[in-house]
């Protein structure tokens, strides 16, 4: 092909190289093709030589790797850190052409078929630095992951420190690069003027590929990597694996050159002597490095290192050299064996230094010993290695039991808290018949903590292996979001506090918190966004907590925000902020967060539009997401923290709030968001327009004094609510940690409310105060009103440790209660009444009724302790005076003329011209098919009522109501 001159033919399509160049011209395309017709003509002919000592350079394609594309080049990467990864036909090419990997495992392979079986030879100029410049052992001995590779037979790179160019034979620009701007003769002097070799004191070592040229172009680094071929096929080239990693580890590489030995006994001598120096590097690593394996494959292969130099026959000096590199394989296998009991040494010897004294600390002291004997002497083999590990994760006091660790409860400490930096044995899960590993856990309590405090960390541990959640912003644990799935590293699960029982299954990769006792909810969350401020002014993205949103039970907060447009958007955005900003108990704080993104509540979908009403479900934590709404205006946000769901409603309550014209409270939103419609100084008025139930879902108390971070008394915000003859049914108000003062539908009532009912109301005052159905606090000194409360009625259940009453826990300043009954089972420590705990002012009560027992209440009066009461028609019910309380109160003004009306006790007119008044008057009632006997004459002044409280008719037939009892007519 090269020295004739022939024609295209069958076996030249082009013709010769002499007739092309003669007689034809071709694109670039045509000549790239026939250069690679060429390669493999000469491919092919170096394969037919085979000569001993031959070059086979040829048989590799682009062994310069100046050709784009890694041409030839099988080209894949396992792990990357940050910056560039790979590169080819680098630096300056025309003093050295080199390929690099920066920061990342990577493997560059081609393979070679049709060869001769024998010795191969791979000759490339290659070195690794062991991380960031100046890292790593100036010896050239650390061990590297760095390696060129043929076949099965791999070599580690050098060093970059491996040749260290002494200052005395340092030429700059030939065989280095120490100067890279005041050296005119230097090639490149003025470029890349950053990019100089490394001074390290004793001589000089490339940092990059411009400067690897240079010390590649002085023939430094250059190193051999052989093999022994079988089956005519070679897979070459230079891989770096990830053990060890190290952070901006760098691996230049250039010119590979291919050379064929055969069974040439000096090949089999240069393998032999690299083997040996080979050996003694690693038995160094091993003692120095902390590079444990089993000295029983350093043994044989000195053994077979013997064995190959007195060997007579080539091929079983060949067979011994693939043995000794099978040893050298298993060496790194025996490695990673080693370092899992290298793993367990340390595991072991902290343990032992921070445990007390006792038989698990004397158990991992001896255990320290013992591992650390085998780790140095490398005495057991592979297979007792595994066997010694499967023991001890086995073992109970060691694998066989997993830790919790993070902010824990240590009962013992003077804190109660456990550091969560140190190790933890307080809380052991161990493997039970299923094979999941269970155990229980206490948290400290961070639910009054600020910023990034406020949750308590926790994960897993066995030995060394860390579990922690695979889900970045799923991993908070609630009562009702308490499954998770595990992966190794990952992120802590996180809780505000609590005792769980765990169960954690490593088959599954999943672990379930089941809450064993109280759950204690943060007090309040805070609404962030284009939102309105408290004097009309309008504030955008305030990272404080000037907008909260109030606990109201189980993980649910509300309140009102008023959003504004942001900016000439035509939306409003919010967002959820879960933590406080700081610990003090500061009102409206102004203090800004340390993040943005602790405890920030979101959905996945960034910008999502939020209709009004609707429930969004499925909400994230920790990320920095924005809601929209379209429409400017009062929002009620309904946030639920235990099932991570939001809902932000549009209040369109009709009125003023004057006297004139009252807010019109039609819904549970717009009775939710009475709160916000309060203002200093002024009353404000309010009529229900329909009966409205809450569905037991919680309720913070109206103008409570525990409102926001404070404490503040709420004097000067006063209320008129008319009932206007409706019901409000199933209030419930749940222990607030936080409030000292008091419980209720109200927290401090000063002004009036009348004909309301509440029926089914349960409220749980907690360390209150005072507590009640309707108000904590009747009246407030200072204020100079009457508060009133008349015609209503009030049926539930209410406990508290302070101050109890089925109207209010305390009255104070001037308060009138007038043609009410109450019937609650009231409870507490303090002084309990059937309407009133304690009385401390002028208390007025005047035709009005307390029938507590009705429902079981303990109280002994229809009010408690305190000041003398003024009292006129009032009437306790003691549980045998029902007749006498029915006569006495149908002759009342407001009541029902009979006063058995309400399953046997009084009510009040209002009530019965419902019609309902039986299931709603909050005495018992067993339903419509409950008949206690069948009625013949009504007879002369018994009223008979149908079911719906209706006035029965003489022909009326059916179940109806007779003095309060149901009878069959």
């Amino acid at each position: 092909y090269l020295t004739q001159e022939e024609e295209p033919s069958e076996e030249f399509p082009n013709g010769t190289s002499g007739y092309i160049t003669e007689y034809r011209q071709i694109g670039t395309g045509a000549l790239v093709r026939e250069c690679d017709f060429a390669r493999l003509l000469l491919a092919d002919a170096v394969k037919e030589a085979g000569a001993e000592g031959m070059d086979v350079t040829p048989l590799i394609t682009n062994p310069r790797f100046t050709e784009a594309n890694w041409k030839g080049w099988t080209v894949a990467t396992s792990h990357s850190g940050s910056g560039w990864n790979l590169q080819e036909n680098s630096g300056f090419t025309d003093v050295f052409p080199v390929a690099a990997g920066y920061n990342t495992a990577f493997e560059v392979s081609q393979e070679i078929t049709g060869l001769k079986d024998g010795i191969y030879e791979l000759r490339a100029n290659a070195f690794h630095r062991p991380g960031v410049g100046m890292q790593g052992l100036y010896d050239g001995t650390d061990v590297i992951p760095a390696r060129l590779f043929l076949n099965e037979f791999a070599t580690p790179v050098k060093s970059v420190y491996a040749d260290i160019i002494d200052y005395a034979d340092a030429v700059n620009g030939v065989n280095c690069r120490y100067d890279s701007e005041n050296d005119a003769s230097a090639p490149h002097n003025g470029e890349q003027t950053a990019s100089k070799d490394m001074d390290i004191l004793t001589g000089y070592v490339p940092d990059n590929v411009y400067t690897a040229g240079f010390a590649f172009n002085g023939h430094r680094y250059l190193q051999s990597a052989y093999a022994v071929v079988r089956g005519g096929t070679l897979r070459l080239g230079i891989r770096n694996g990830e053990t060890p990693w190290r952070n901006k580890n760098l691996t230049i590489w250039g010119d590979f050159h291919l050379t064929y030995h055969g069974t040439s006994s000096e090949a089999v001598n240069a393998m032999l002597v690299q083997y040996s120096a080979r050996l003694d590097t690693i038995e160094l690593q091993r003692v120095d490095q902390q590079q444990y394996f089993s000295v029983a494959h350093s043994e044989r292969i000195n053994s077979l290192i013997g064995d190959a130099q007195k060997a007579s026959d080539t091929e079983g000096k060949l067979s011994i050299l693939c043995h000794i590199n099978s040893e050298f394989v298993a060496i790194d296998s025996s490695k990673v064996l080693y370092s899992q009991l290298l793993d367990y040494f340390e595991y072991a010897n902290a343990m032992a230094d921070d445990l007390e004294e006792g038989e698990l600390k004397s158990y991992m002291m001896n255990l320290s010993n013992e591992l650390g004997d085998i780790l140095y002497g490398g005495t057991l083999t592979d297979g007792q290695v595994r066997e010694r590990i499967a023991a001890l994760m086995d073992d109970p006091r060691f694998g066989g039991v997993i830790y919790v660790q993070g902010d824990l409860l240590d009962p013992g400490s003077e804190d109660g808290n456990w550091d969560y930096s140190r190790m933890c044995t307080l809380y052991p899960l161990y493997r039970n018949a299923e094979g999941k590993w269970t155990g229980t856990v206490t948290l400290q309590d961070r639910s009054r903590m600020a910023n990034s405090d406020q949750r308590a960390g926790l994960y897993f541990r066995r030995v060394n292996t860390v579990l922690k959640c695979d889900a970045p912003n799923g991993n908070f644990i609630t009562p009702a979001h308490h499954t998770f799935g595990v992966q190794e590293g990952g992120t802590d699960y996180q809780a505000l506090n609590g005792t769980y029982d765990i169960t954690l299954d490593l088959d599954s990769m999943t672990v379930d918190f089941r809450l064993k006792d109280e759950y204690r909810w943060a007090s309040q969350v805070y609404v962030t966004g284009t939102l309105a401020n408290r004097n009309g002014g309008v504030e955008r993205w305030k990272n404080t907590e000037q907008w909260p949103l109030q606990h109201v039970g189980d993980g649910r907060y509300v309140g009102t925000v008023d959003m504004v447009h942001d900016n000439a958007n035509p939306y409003c955005s919010f967002g959820i902020m879960a933590c406080r900003s700081n610990t003090d108990m500061a009102n409206y704080s102004t203090t800004a967060r340390k993040s943005w993104t602790e405890a920030r509540y979101g959905s996945a979908t960034q910008y999502l539009d939020v209709v009004s009403g609707e429930r969004v479900d499925s909400l994230v934590r920790g990320l920095d997401r924005t809601w929209h709404v379209a429409t400017a205006g009062r929002y009620l946000i309904e946030f639920d923290m235990n099932h991570s769901t939001l809902t932000a409603t549009l209040l369109d309550t009709k009125g003023r709030g004057t006297q004139e014209d009252p807010y019109l409270i039609a819904n549970a939103a717009d009775l939710q968001g009475m709160q916000g419609c309060l203002e200093e100084g002024k009353t404000t008025c309010f009529r229900l327009t329909a009966d409205i139930d809450l569905g037991g879902n919680g309720w913070y108390p109206v103008n409570s004094t525990c409102y926001g971070n404070s404490t503040e008394c709420p004097t000067n915000r006063y209320v008129a609510l008319d009932g206007d003859g409706h019901v409000v049914k199933n209030v419930r108000v749940f222990a607030n940690k936080d409030n000292h003062c008091e419980a209720g539908f109200f927290g401090v009532l000063c002004g009036e409310v009348k004909n309301i009912g509440f029926y089914n109301a349960v409220v749980d005052g907690g360390k209150a105060a005072h507590t009640g159905v309707l108000a904590g606090v009747l009246g407030r000194e200072g204020y100079e009103g009457v508060t009133c409360v008349m015609g209503s009625y009030f049926h539930g259940k209410v406990n508290a440790q302070g101050n109890a009453g089925g109207i209010a826990g305390m009255a104070q300043g001037e308060a009138k209660v007038a043609n009410c009954y109450a019937n609650a089972a009231v409870s507490g420590d303090g002084s309990v009444g059937d309407l009133v705990g304690a009385n401390a002012s002028a208390l007025a009560v005047s035709s009005s009724y307390g029938a507590g027992k009705a429902n079981g209440s303990p109280a002994e009066g229809f009010v408690g302790q305190g000041e003398t009461c003024e009292a006129d028609n009032v009437l306790y019910y003691d549980g045998q005076n029902r007749e006498a309380i029915a006569q006495a109160v149908s002759a009342w003004a407001g009541w029902s003329t009979d006063g058995a009306v309400g399953n046997g006790y009084p009510l009040l007119e209002w009530q019965v011209k419902r019609g309902d008044y039986t299931r709603l008057c909050g005495f018992p009632y067993d339903g419509p098919d409950a008949v206690e006997g069948v009625a013949g004459s009504t007879g002369t002044g018994s009223r008979a009522y149908t079911l719906d409280g209706v006035l029965a008719g003489k022909n009326s037939r059916g179940v109806i109501i007779v003095n309060g009892r149901k009878v069959l007519r």
